[in-house]
């Protein structure tokens, strides 16, 4: 699928040439949804998967960008594992992924439609490689795990370098009201130049509030910011810090999940997709 981009800053330069200029990209956030339509069985045997409503969490997370109107950019991209690599080879600021969550695993797909399963151990060995260079201060500084059960895939970016963290505790499915208010407040104060632990603070006490969640208090709390802190130190540092506002900010494109993609022999399984 072709990936949809955000950007309010003219960029210098030729397409496809070898002009060099000395323009600075704004920080990026790649937004990674994965919606499989199928799950191939060993024996391949297809079964139709629980579509996820990731293009109105796309909606507020846009809106959220566009409310806060700084130099920001803003990608979406199916979640391959080639796109989650190239975002880490080319320095993406921060990911947020979303999709299927297990405890062991994220749900990926592979390019045609199908789930792509990828276990915490190979997602941790895929982002560590080539070294500490694209973590931190000269790579990704930030994740959000948008899954259920995400606390051990959100341990497995930390143990790649990832300095800060959200994801969803492992013994836990999160509703859907409190994954979408937690996210709009949590990325709107993000994108102001908050830190990392206040916009976390700021997404709980979003979802705490809310009037039409169920035991809001408790799904507040399902939120967690990895690693763990103690001191109350290590997220208190800005991932956007101290962006330009923008006069204009561009309105989402609306383009539909592409079947078109899906291999054949999963149609002719009759799949209902």
């Amino acid at each position: 699928a072709a990936a949809e981009t955000a950007s309010t800053t003219t960029e210098a330069g030729t397409v496809g040439g070898s002009e060099i200029d000395d323009f600075e990209r704004p920080p990026t956030l790649t937004c990674l949804f994965s919606a499989p339509l199928v799950y191939m069985d060993t024996a391949g045997t297809a079964f139709p998967m629980e579509l996820l409503n990731y293009e109105l969490e796309r909606e507020f997370l846009w809106r959220a960008f566009r409310e806060a109107s700084r130099d920001i950019m803003l990608r979406f991209e199916f979640a391959t594992t080639q796109v989650l690599r190239n975002a880490v080879t080319l320095g993406s600021r921060a990911l947020h992924f979303s999709g299927h969550g297990d405890p062991d695993f994220l749900s990926f797909e592979d390019g045609f439609g199908r789930c792509h399963v990828l276990g915490v151990d190979l997602l941790r060995s895929l982002l560590a490689a080539g070294g500490p260079s694209h973590m931190g201060e000269a790579g990704v500084e930030f994740v959000f795990v948008s899954a259920c059960y995400s606390k051990r895939a959100g341990e497995a970016f930390v143990a790649a370098g990832v300095p800060h963290v959200v994801a969803v505790n492992v013994e836990e499915a999160v509703l859907d009201n409190a994954a979408i208010a937690f996210t709009r407040q949590f990325y709107l104060s993000l994108a102001v130049g908050d830190t990392v632990a206040d916009a976390f603070a700021i997404g709980q006490q979003a979802v705490k509030a809310a009037p039409n969640i169920p035991d809001s208090m408790r799904e507040g709390n399902k939120f967690l910011l990895l690693p763990a802190d103690p001191d109350g130190t290590m997220h208190n540092v800005p991932v956007f810090p101290k962006r330009p506002k923008v006069r204009r900010w561009p309105p989402p494109s609306h383009r539909p999940v592409p079947k078109d993609a899906l291999a054949s022999h999963v149609a002719a399984a009759g799949v209902d997709v």
